[in-house]
């Protein structure tokens, strides 16, 4: 393929490979989260932001 054909294959599938890589960034995302959030000082952290935000109003 030339560079050309290359590029009017990605920009005729732009759509689709940022839906693939929205959801994988996404999915990662929720594993780090899920990975923090069963550790128990990420729960600690947590429990105490949320109340120095809900003291702090």
């Amino acid at each position: 393929m030339t560079p050309k054909e290359i590029c009017e294959v990605f920009s005729n599938n732009r759509g689709y490979y940022k839906e693939i890589f929205d959801y994988w960034t996404f999915a990662k995302a929720k594993i780090r989260a899920f990975r923090l959030y069963k550790n128990p000082k990420y729960k600690q952290f947590k429990a105490q932001e949320f109340f120095e935000q809900f003291m702090g109003g």
